[in-house]
C-alpha cells in the first residue's frame, strides 16, 4: 500500500508499521482531530511506539499536525488505499470517500497485524450516544450538572447535528450563559467513545 509522506514522496504503509506497535488515525478535520491526537500524544512511548495521521482529504495536514505535535508521522492517502482496506476488514457499508470526511478512529499495528479497531459510529448517533455508558459521567466531568441538565434538555435533532457539525462557525458561542466553550461541547460529542479508550489503555 503506496502513501506519501510529508514531504509527499511515496512510503509503503506496510513497512512503516512492521515493527513495534503503530497507532494510525484518520484526519478529517484540521481543528476537530486535535481533541483526538492531544490524547493520542500522551499515551505515545507508553501504550504504542509510533502516532500515524492520515488523511485522505488534504496535504495540508502534514505542516499542521507538526506544529502541535512534532514527533506525529503524516501521511496522505490519496488513492483511498488505507481507507479501502479498513472498509474490507471492518465491513463497514459507507464507501472510502465518505469514511475519509466522516470516519473518526484509531486502528493500533503491532509488528504488521491489527490488533486493534475502533471507531465513532457513522450513523445513529444520538441512540448511541444515549446508550454509551459514560455519558453522564463524561458530562458531569467536563461540564458539571448544569451541563448534565442542559443534555438531557436536547432533542433528537439538536443531538443529530452536534455530531456532525458542517462548520466551525459557532466555535466560540457558549450555550450555558458562558460556563463552556461550544468547541468544547462539540468534541466531547465527536469523540465520546474514543476520548478516552479505556480498551486501548487497558492493552499492555
Amino acid at each position: 500500500m503506496q502513501l506519501l509522506d510529508s514531504t509527499l514522496h511515496t512510503i509503503n504503509f506496510y513497512e512503516l508499521i512492521q515493527q513495534g506497535r503503530t497507532m494510525c488515525v484518520n484526519v478529517t478535520h484540521l481543528h476537530n482531530d486535535l481533541y483526538n491526537l492531544k490524547y493520542l500524544y500522551s499515551l505515545l512511548g507508553i501504550k504504542f511506539d509510533y502516532l500515524v495521521a492520515i488523511s485522505g482529504r488534504f496535504n495540508i495536514h502534514h505542516p499542521h499536525l507538526k506544529t502541535f505535535y512534532p514527533e506525529i508521522i503524516t501521511l496522505s492517502d490519496n488513492n483511498l488505499s488505507w481507507l479501502s482496506q479498513i472498509q474490507k476488514t471492518h465491513e463497514i457499508t459507507y464507501s472510502p470517500y465518505h469514511l475519509s470526511k466522516k470516519l473518526r478512529c484509531q486502528q493500533l499495528w503491532q509488528d504488521g497485524k491489527e490488533i486493534g479497531f475502533w471507531y465513532q459510529p457513522l450513523d445513529n448517533h444520538w441512540k448511541s450516544f444515549i446508550n454509551f455508558e459514560n455519558t453522564t459521567y463524561l458530562f458531569n466531568k467536563h461540564f458539571g450538572k448544569e451541563g448534565v441538565e442542559w443534555l438531557k434538555s436536547l432533542n433528537y435533532s439538536e443531538l443529530e447535528h452536534l455530531f456532525d457539525p458542517i462548520s466551525d462557525v459557532e466555535t466560540n458561542k457558549e450555550p450555558l450563559a458562558g460556563n463552556f466553550k461550544f468547541m468544547d461541547l462539540v468534541q466531547v460529542f465527536l469523540w465520546y467513545k474514543l476520548v478516552p479508550n479505556k480498551d486501548l489503555e487497558k492493552l499492555f
